[in-house]
């Protein structure tokens, strides 16, 4: 989704639980074996564009939970 698409999109997910994960290949999957039964699942691209931070803003403000799955990129963060 885009910025612009965030400010009249209905997210109904309320205070229901979302995946977030890093790979665009885990949200195709998903897509492709749930279908529409799939539960909510926000892919962050590696790193979070300004519209995923905004969507994570906008279902936490309506008592979303987060559930993360990634790598972390320790290589990328050395000091962590």
């Amino acid at each position: 989704m885009t910025l612009r698409q965030l400010t009249t999109a209905w997210l109904g997910v309320g205070a229901g639980m979302v995946s977030v994960c890093e790979n665009p290949i885990v949200l195709a999957s998903a897509a492709d074996e749930l279908g529409p039964g799939c539960p909510p699942l926000v892919c962050v691209n590696g790193q979070p564009s300004a519209a995923v931070w905004r969507l994570l803003d906008l279902l936490a403000a309506k008592g979303a939970g987060f559930r993360y799955h990634g790598d972390f990129d320790l290589g990328r963060y050395p000091d962590r």
